[in-house]
């Protein structure tokens, strides 16, 4: 290998040598090379050939693989020479490789391999260790120091893994056990090393396999400390987070500003006018405007994971078809919306307002993209995804019209099997390489400061990989771009679709406990259960809510026929809340409500019987709703 501090190694040796490539070109010598082999600036020098040489050629291929001993003369001189080959860094291209080439006087003899290997880096500047059958037989002292050991003997007859991070013993077994069955030199990779006192040091680490005088094999280990750089790299890493919060900062204000403009000014509007058509549209407004907070919001918590999404199965096509009238007026007059929809198609599996905020997402972007208008397709088949033994080695996705054909799922990162295929193209201005690249990345936008938030993509990229899926983008500048996903086939049949705000019968009477900590919030959805005839038992926490049952349970009122309380409170959270409740009532349903999850709600919590969840903000239809389909003990959608 040819580090920084190799020439100057090289010059100081005590031995005749020279670096040159696998043409035998020279690329350097030290002096005493200088002194043995050239008097005048001939072609031993920087720049000549060492072609001309006896066996030279020869010596060459079989240095491919392992250190070459070979008797020489010098053509110059005919003094006959004792010459050996050390690989040091191997490449396909000759012109690339790098070869150390020490010669000795016949009469001078040979040392051992071995020792003259050692001799050789003793003091080379890279920790440099030899081992066989997995335990070293040499350390340099630069090794030593670099482990926190006082001296090399220290690791002598040691197991290599000893000085491996535990993580990362896998991989490096793995790695040296194809370099021992395939000979090949291990090309540097980043590894977690183990001092002598526990700590952690990051080393850029290589090996390659060498050979002793009796054929015997053995490896040579070459590792190069970069803990510093990655520090460095990890500061100028976070530098570019802050700068990512604050790009999502600026489109969050601007979004959120443009909200709370439509609801303060129509506020003043339902303050001032008596007219009730002026009441009427203000409050519609009003409400339209929570809305697309309550989607921002969604968004970020969707990329956050703190966004706990009913699933369940549907129909791609039923699902573009019902937003297609909202896309074409998202999209305006200029820009043309076609759709191209295989039939039949399978049915996925997703979140209930998952694929809408996809569609939605991309269809601002294409709108973005193509100020002065043109034409979005959106566009669903099917595709079959196999091992990549079976699919050749076809690596990228084929040509719409060839869907069908199997494609490589290790290539996507993804199962093999049966996958349902959205695209949404657009026939805007496209993006660079650079761009496409870094699509997906959260926080990333194109736009000015204050125009995006960076999520739309990012947010369509965890929804499909939470499903199991995968996306990828063709683009080019001028060419328009193609978002394509890749949705896992759902064996099940769609549930009957309820429209979110439709009405539900509750049975009046019911007696619901309600657990929710903030107060506004409590009093709301108190007032609305009660105005539907049910009767509500109101508590700030989960020891409010102990009480309140234990109470009941003393006086011998009847108990709460469903629990209804959100999920991040104080002390206790709502899924411990309900398990507590449930010692003393099995049965008792239960209705989790959150506007952020995080980790207090994991997906065992929803996972049996009479087990609900409702997403905040909700409407009070999607509220009665589900109160409804908890006390019937109907399954869940999907």
């Amino acid at each position: 290998m040819s580090f920084p501090s190799f020439r100057r190694f090289v010059e100081e040796s005590n031995d005749a040598l020279a670096e040159i490539d696998g043409h035998a070109r020279v690329l350097f010598v030290n002096r005493h090379w200088r002194h043995l082999v050239a008097t005048r600036a001939d072609e031993t020098l920087e720049g000549g050939s060492l072609g001309a040489w006896p066996h030279m050629a020869a010596s060459l291929l079989r240095a491919q693989s392992e250190e070459v001993s070979f008797q020489t003369v010098l053509p110059r001189t005919g003094l006959p020479l004792l010459a050996a080959l050390i690989r040091l860094a191997p490449h396909k291209d000759p012109a690339h490789a790098r070869l150390l080439l020490r010669i000795r006087p016949l009469h001078a003899g040979l040392a051992p391999t071995r020792d003259r290997f050692f001799t050789l880096i003793e003091q080379f500047p890279f920790a440099i260790g030899v081992h066989r059958d997995l335990r070293f037989l040499y350390v340099n002292g630069t090794a030593a120091r670099y482990l926190g050991y006082a001296r090399p003997e220290e690791l002598v007859g040691q197991p290599i893994i000893g000085i491996v991070a535990p993580d990362e013993i896998a991989v490096v077994k793995k790695r040296v056990a194809h370099m021992m069955q395939t000979g090949r030199p291990l090309p540097e990779r980043e590894t977690r090393l183990l001092r002598k006192d526990g700590t952690i040091v990051v080393a850029e680490l290589g090996a390659f396999m060498i050979h002793d005088e009796d054929g015997l094999p053995s490896y040579v280990v070459v590792a190069r400390d970069v803990t510093e750089r990655r520090a460095l790299e990890e500061k100028l890493h976070h530098g570019e987070r802050m700068q990512a919060i604050g790009r999502l900062a600026g489109g969050i204000a601007h979004d959120f500003n443009n909200v709370l403009a439509v609801v303060l000014t129509y506020a003043e509007l339902l303050a001032e006018s008596p007219d009730p058509r002026d009441v009427a549209t203000a409050a519609g407004e009003i409400q339209r405007a929570a809305q697309r907070a309550a989607s921002l919001v969604q968004q970020l918590l969707t990329f956050s994971r703190g966004h706990m999404a009913e699933l369940r199965v549907l129909r791609v096509n039923e699902a573009i078809g019902a937003l297609s009238a909202f896309l074409g007026r998202t999209l305006g007059a200029r820009i043309a919306l076609r759709t191209e929809l295989a039939e039949p198609l399978p049915a996925i599996r997703a979140g209930t307002s998952h694929l809408e905020q996809i569609l939605i997402n991309l269809a601002i972007n294409a709108r973005d993209a193509m100020p002065e208008g043109g034409t979005l397709t959106i566009r669903t088949t099917t595709a079959e995804l196999v091992e990549p033994s079976a699919a050749g080695d076809e690596i990228a996705p084929a040509p719409p019209d060839a869907r069908r054909q199997p494609l490589n799922a290790a290539a996507l990162g993804v199962d093999p099997g049966p996958y349902v295929v959205l695209e949404v193209q657009d026939t805007g201005t496209g993006m660079d390489p650079e761009t496409v690249s870094r699509a997906f990345e959260p926080f990333f936008t194109t736009k000015s400061p204050g125009k995006g938030t960076g999520l739309g993509l990012s947010t369509v990229y965890g929804i499909v990989h939470q499903a199991g899926g995968a996306c990828e983008i063709d683009s080019a500048r001028g060419q328009g771009t193609t978002v394509r996903m890749y949705w896992p086939v759902h064996a099940g049949q769609p549930a009957t679709e309820t429209h979110a705000d439709e009405a539900a019968e509750l049975p009046r009477g019911v007696r619901v406990l309600l657990v929710e900590d903030d107060e506004a919030v409590r009093i709301l959805v108190t007032r609305l259960l009660k105005s539907h005839g049910l009767v509500v038992h109101e508590a700030r926490d989960a020891a409010a809510a102990l009480t309140i049952q234990e109470q009941l349970q003393i006086r011998g009122d009847p108990l709460p026929e469903l629990l209804l309380t959100d999920v991040v409170m104080p002390s206790r959270s709502g899924p411990e809340l309900a398990r507590d409740l449930r010692a003393r009532q099995p049965s008792l349903p239960v209705v989790f409500m959150s506007g952020y999850a995080d980790d207090n709600l994991e997906p065992e919590d929803l996972a049996g019987e009479g087990t609900w969840f409702l997403q905040k903000p909700f409407s009070t239809g999607q509220l009665l709703r589900t109160l409804a389909q908890a006390l019937s003990g109907r399954a869940r959608p999907g």
